[in-house]
């Protein structure tokens, strides 16, 4: 007779981000429902993922280099926002918001109307130095609807979402300008953009942070130093802005106007 198999201690049944995290016999695991399972090691961080049978091979693929490098990330101490980013002249710009906030729309924009170059698209990393924040480029592709596809004139799906490749990529680490909080507000002139301070700005990048609270308190203390790190480093605004995609060239150029009046790194007050 077989011993049973060791059943997983779950510390986290339902987080954020979708996920559950549980420990098993002195390893980490994170389980993704419909997509498959991470098994990390304390010891040296390394990540073993298994894929759930049936899942598509584009699917995995875009998981691998988002999420899953979120993860890994993580493990090591480093920072991941949920968000899209774009390299402009002046400097990285991240844009982020609730799921449907226009994320990758508002950064195909950039690229198409400011002369952005892409450099993530659902999941950013940025690591922390001790006067600047560097954004790092992440093989990806933009994920967009076929009404956004057909607003950049571009052939897109009939229902859901199809990635769509950037005209421009950036290909090295560029400085982080600002993070910008989206969100979707029809009685807003276009051009609302607003400095966050405080409490405001704290909440704006704990949604945005991913995050994986093996150890509760810890876990939780750690994070509230790197979102405090990254407050210090980077100004964020928050842009509210109407459904309309009519709007998207002039909110690009508002944004990218912002990012180019915006004092250097490290010459902040």
């Amino acid at each position: 007779m077989t011993d049973p198999e060791p059943s997983i201690e779950w510390v986290v049944p339902a987080a954020r981000n979708d996920v559950r995290l549980g420990r098993l016999n002195g390893l980490l695991v994170a389980e993704w429902p419909g997509i498959g399972r991470a098994v990390a090691s304390r010891a040296d961080s390394t990540v073993t993922f298994h894929p759930e049978p049936g899942v598509s091979i584009e699917t995995v693929r875009k998981f691998r280099v988002t999420t899953l490098m979120a993860c890994e990330r993580y493990l090591n101490g480093a920072l991941s926002l949920h968000g899209s980013a774009v390299c402009l002249p002046s400097g990285a710009v991240v844009l982020v918001g609730d799921s449907g906030a226009g994320k990758s729309t508002t950064a195909m924009a950039l690229v198409e109307h400011e002369g952005g170059a892409f450099m993530a698209d659902d999941v950013v990393p940025v690591d922390l130095g001790p006067a600047t924040a560097l954004v790092h480029p992440v093989e990806d592709t933009f994920w967009l609807t076929g009404d956004t596809c057909a607003s950049f004139r571009l052939s897109g799906p009939i229902s859901g979402k199809l990635p769509c490749a950037p005209s421009r990529r950036a290909t090295h680490p560029t400085t982080l300008q600002a993070v910008i909080h989206l969100t979707f507000d029809d009685s807003a002139a276009p051009r609302a953009l607003e400095r966050l301070h405080g409490r405001e700005t704290f909440v704006a990048l704990s949604r945005a942070h991913f995050s994986f609270p093996w150890e509760t308190l810890s876990s939780t203390l750690a994070d509230f130093e790197v979102r405090e790190r990254l407050a210090a480093l980077a100004p964020v605004f928050r842009l509210r802005r109407p459904h309309s995609l009519g709007s998207l060239e002039s909110i690009a150029h508002t944004i990218a106007q912002c990012i180019a009046n915006l004092p250097t790194s490290g010459a902040r007050p």
